[in-house]
């Protein structure tokens, strides 16, 4: 699909069409996979079964869009300049292996109050790592295809913040604890407002944008362990 993005409202459908019918489908079958491998516990129970299942769905994704954001990348990402993605990725792993280990555990007061992020463990963030690339293949389809519009920035900054927080409402359906609710649906308010200025005004974009994308998550953890500590 090299031509997907094009000036037009029906491209821009299409587009939205293909990302949301992604999103909801990845989401579906990841609560069906876990329900059917008896893994409630997700990420932290499956790490290798559950970052298999959205490798795949990178995979789908990125050989749809792909073509019609070739010409975005070179733009964005020279592949001469490596620089940021590598210390990226050596943060990301410090984090994950250096840090998060050492860290004190989370008082769960109620067995409703449990959710994954809070009692992350190291292998937690390869699956999730790999969740997040498939939500930013998504996205950066998403604000290419509004900025082929021309679209000023700020428009394009406040359709993919409503988008983006608006689906993380949908968490509410699988009866999830509602601050866990609130709290993401603000976070990624916010991120879907930041990331078109990194996508398409910043080089390197992709990269800053993955890296605010998943320290939030690390953000996230380190909070409950320290502001509810297990005693």
């Amino acid at each position: 699909m090299k031509n997907l993005f094009q000036p037009t409202w029906t491209s821009l459908a299409l587009v939205v069409g293909l990302i949301a019918t992604a999103w909801t489908m990845s989401s579906i079958g990841y609560y069906q996979l876990a329900g059917l491998l008896g893994k409630p516990g997700g990420y932290n129970e499956g790490p290798r079964v559950f970052a298999l299942y959205y490798g795949i769905w990178c995979l789908v994704v990125f050989a749809i869009f792909h073509p019609a954001l070739s010409a975005w990348a070179k733009r964005s990402s020279p592949p001469e300049d490596r620089i940021a993605l590598f210390v990226m990725l050596t943060a990301c792993a410090l984090f994950t292996f250096a840090v998060l280990p050492f860290l004190p555990a989370a008082d769960i007061p109620t067995e409703e109050s449990v959710n994954e992020i809070i009692i992350a463990e190291p292998w937690y963030f390869l699956p999730k790592t790999i969740e997040i690339l498939f939500q930013q293949i998504l996205m950066t389809a998403l604000v290419v295809a509004l900025a082929a519009q021309k679209l000023r920035i700020g428009q394009i900054a406040f359709l993919t913040a409503v988008l983006f927080g608006g689906f993380h409402l949908t968490l509410a359906l699988d009866g999830a604890n509602p601050f866990y609710v609130l709290r993401y649906t603000i976070a990624a308010t916010l991120f879907g407002a930041v990331t078109p200025y990194q996508m398409l005004k910043m080089r390197n974009g992709f990269v800053y944008s993955f890296a605010l994308h998943w320290g939030w998550y690390a953000f996230d953890t380190m909070v409950w362990r320290f502001v509810f500590p297990e005693t």
